[in-house]
């Protein structure tokens, strides 16, 4: 009898506590569900109470007072933001901010630092308009931000500065961070020259998908290299179907390791792409360039870890295949230039299956600052066996090359089905820049039930 005594009270104890546990989960999901925010709002409204009738007022009260499963609707309006939101604290958080319906919804920042600190993990954005100094979403800057999501927005950077990005990813702590279907505009080439589209310092998981991104000084910088060894450990980035024009000092500038850089048009007006950005460990290394088209945008494997040290390069093994390189330009390292400042060196870059040139001189590719016209290319190191130096003829339908639609391929072109994969050389234009019609969140009813 006293054993059956013992053990019935540890029995019943351990059960107020499982049931204690249930009472936890159940609070918390009923706390989740639908939200909203209006400029006539009222934070002082509980989240208990918040419904279409009762909105919440301020965007930095969405950010921040969303439950875990929550999805906020922001109604049409200007939120505006003096002081940088803080989403920071919790483990999985998935919360989702978007725009009611079709309403027209702009988040404008004054504040110096970035609109939204990104410290939460699962946040994604959809549909909202921002304009801001500089940065907007910054990632993980020193906890978790990891799965971080904005897609169908648009930005405009006022001035810019430092490492400002429309979105800023910090390293592991902004593994996941995915930008998808974003229009952003920047402060033109006035600007501080690192200020940048999209920013990215050692992520590991990136994703930036069908994007336009202009009037930049940088529209993708990638800066300091992730683990030369990230293939190994799930890496994961993928720079796709970008549409990138009017930038001033870099179209991109990637330090890399094991990207996927794919389907990319570099259109008017353009700096030139590099490899290895010289800040920091070296890298740029073992990345996919495949099927880009680079209109006067030349392409460079710079290879040093800085400025002053070129002993431990930086830029090996990429591979460049099933590209459209094309230049006007009198310097001959302005078309594919690798190891400009080298003297000698095992760069391994794989290349073949381009199409390159430049209508002003014959020369189409350098390597250690000797130029080289594509025969000579292919008999001095073997490479681009399949590559073709000719004009390629776009169908310039608009007359401007304004628009990727313009840098579609004639069945004249040389690039034209030339590629390894029997496609054209260069992106594939119907699927680059910002497409209509994405994911869109189902909508709530008009009242709370």
């Amino acid at each position: 009898m006293i054993k059956l005594f013992l053990i019935a009270p540890m029995k019943y104890i351990k059960g107020l506590i499982a049931a204690a546990g249930c009472l936890v989960m159940l609070s918390s999901s009923l706390q989740a569900g639908v939200k909203f925010v209006s400029p006539t709002g009222d934070d002082a409204v509980s989240a208990a109470a918040n419904d279409i009738d009762h909105p919440w007022k301020t965007a930095a009260k969405a950010f921040t007072d969303a439950a875990a499963g929550d999805t906020v609707y922001f109604r049409a309006g200007t939120y505006e933001v003096t002081s940088t939101i803080n989403v920071d604290g919790g483990s999985v958080h998935p919360v989702l901010l978007t725009c009611y319906g079709n309403e027209k919804v702009l988040v404008t920042g004054s504040v110096a630092g970035p609109i939204v600190e990104i410290q939460r993990q699962s946040y994604t954005v959809e549909g909202i308009s921002f304009s801001g100094r500089g940065t907007c979403f910054r990632v993980g800057w020193d906890r978790n931000g990891s799965n971080f999501a904005v897609r169908n927005c648009s930005y405009t950077m006022k001035t810019g500065g430092d490492n400002t990005g429309f979105v800023y990813a910090n390293g592991l702590l902004a593994n996941g961070t995915r930008v998808e279907n974003c229009t952003l505009i920047g402060p033109g080439s006035s600007a501080h020259q690192n200020s940048a589209g999209i920013i990215a310092f050692r992520t590991q998981q990136l994703s930036i998908l069908h994007c336009e991104i202009s009037e930049f000084p940088i529209a993708i910088y990638y800066k300091h290299a992730n683990d030369i060894d990230a293939i190994t450990h799930g890496t994961v980035i993928e720079i796709a179907h970008n549409y990138v024009h009017g930038t001033s000092r870099y179209a991109m500038e990637i330090n890399a390791n094991h990207a996927n850089i794919h389907d990319n048009l570099f259109g008017l007006n353009n700096a030139g792409i590099r490899f290895n950005e010289c800040n920091g460990a070296a890298g740029g290394d073992c990345n996919l360039f495949t099927h880009n088209t680079l209109y006067k945008t030349p392409l460079g494997l710079s290879g040093e870890t800085d400025a002053h040290d070129r002993s431990y390069p930086g830029a090996v093994g990429n591979t460049i295949s099933d590209n459209i390189i094309y230049g006007e330009s009198d310097k001959e390292h302005k078309i594919f230039d690798i190891y400009r400042y080298f003297t000698q060196g095992d760069h391994k870059t794989v290349s073949d299956y381009n199409c390159l040139y430049n209508s002003v001189t014959s020369n189409v590719i350098a390597e250690f600052g000797k130029p080289y016209t594509l025969s000579a290319w292919s008999t001095h190191a073997g490479g681009d066996a399949h590559s073709v130096q000719s004009r390629p003829v776009f169908t310039n339908a608009s007359g401007r090359l304004d628009t990727p639609a313009d840098f579609k391929l004639t069945t004249a072109s040389p690039g034209y089905r030339a590629a390894s994969d029997g496609a054209d050389m260069g992106a594939n234009v119907d699927s680059v820049g910002v497409k209509g019609g994405g994911t869109k969140t189902p909508q709530p009813g008009t009242s709370k039930p």
